[in-house]
C-alpha cells in the first residue's frame, strides 16, 4: 500500500494536495490507517476540541445560540475547518466549555453553565448559549438568596462574565531523552514533534536504534535496506556499528 501516498482535499479555491511521505521501512498500514494518522499529525482530523474554537469558528459574534447539530454540520460541510473524528469530540469540547464557564448549553428546558455535566446528558439537539450572564445562572440556590428584590418595574443590568484569559508559561528549550516502542513511532511525530512545530519550534532529533535478532539478521537487510533509507532521508550518522 506504500504506492498510494498524495491526499486531496476540497479546499475553498482548489483541491489541496497532501503527501503522505514514504511508510516506515518494514510496516505496512493500510492506507485509511496511513490517511488517518497523517491527518491527524496535520490537526486536520481532531480528537480534540478547544471550546473557544467552537465560537471563533462556527458562530459570528451576532449569533447568541446554535444548536449542536448545526454546529456539527459546520465541520463536516466547510473546507476551511478541521474534520472531526465524530460526534463525541464536539461533545466533550461542550463539555469543557460549560465548565469553564466560556459558554452555556441548553438541554430542553435546563441551561447549564459552569458547572459538571456529562457528554451523555447532551444530545445534538441541545443548544450552544453565549447571552447574557443572567441567562446562563446554573439553577439552585441563589448567592445572595433572602435580599429584597428591586422595586417592580426595576430590572438590574446584566453582567458580562468574562473569564479571565489563561496563563501560559513559556519555555524556550525543551529536551527529552525517552525510549519509545517502534510501533508506536508514528505516536511520536504525531503527538510531540508535530504539536512543538506548530507552536514554531525548530526541532533537531537523534535517534539511538539498537536492534537484536537471536538468529542474527541479514547483512543485506543493513546495506540494502536499512543504509539505502538513511542515504534517502539525508540522516546523519553520528556511530554506527554491528556485532
Amino acid at each position: 500500500m506504500s504506492t498510494y501516498r498524495h491526499l486531496a482535499k476540497a479546499d475553498e479555491q482548489q483541491p489541496l494536495w497532501m503527501d503522505l511521505g514514504i511508510p516506515i521501512v518494514g510496516v505496512k498500514p493500510s492506507i485509511a490507517n496511513r490517511v488517518r494518522e497523517y491527518l491527524q499529525g496535520e490537526d486536520r482530523l481532531l480528537l480534540k476540541l478547544s471550546p473557544r474554537k467552537i465560537l471563533e469558528k462556527t458562530m459570528r459574534e451576532d449569533e447568541g445560540e446554535k444548536p449542536l447539530e448545526e454546529i456539527y454540520e459546520a465541520f463536516l460541510k466547510y473546507p476551511n475547518l478541521p474534520m472531526l473524528e465524530s460526534k463525541h469530540v464536539l461533545l466533550e469540547a461542550i463539555v469543557q466549555g460549560v465548565r469553564e464557564g466560556i459558554f452555556g448549553v441548553r438541554v430542553g428546558d435546563r441551561v447549564f453553565f459552569q458547572e459538571s455535566i456529562s457528554s451523555s446528558q447532551i444530545g445534538m439537539d441541545a443548544v450552544l448559549v453565549r447571552e447574557k450572564a443572567e441567562m446562563l445562572t446554573p439553577s439552585g440556590p441563589v448567592p445572595g438568596a433572602g435580599v429584597a428584590p428591586p422595586p417592580t418595574g426595576v430590572r438590574e443590568p446584566p453582567v458580562e462574565i468574562t473569564p479571565p484569559p489563561p496563563t501560559e508559561k513559556t519555555i524556550k528549550v525543551y529536551r527529552l531523552h525517552a525510549s519509545i516502542p517502534w510501533e508506536r513511532l508514528s505516536d511520536f511525530v504525531r503527538g510531540v514533534v508535530t504539536p512543538l512545530r506548530q507552536d514554531g519550534a525548530e526541532i533537531a532529533v537523534e535517534v539511538i536504534l539498537e536492534a537484536k535478532a537471536e538468529n542474527g539478521f541479514k547483512d543485506n537487510t543493513i546495506e540494502h535496506k536499512v543504509r539505502e533509507t538513511l542515504r534517502q532521508i539525508d540522516a546523519t550518522i553520528v556511530e554506527e556499528k554491528d556485532e
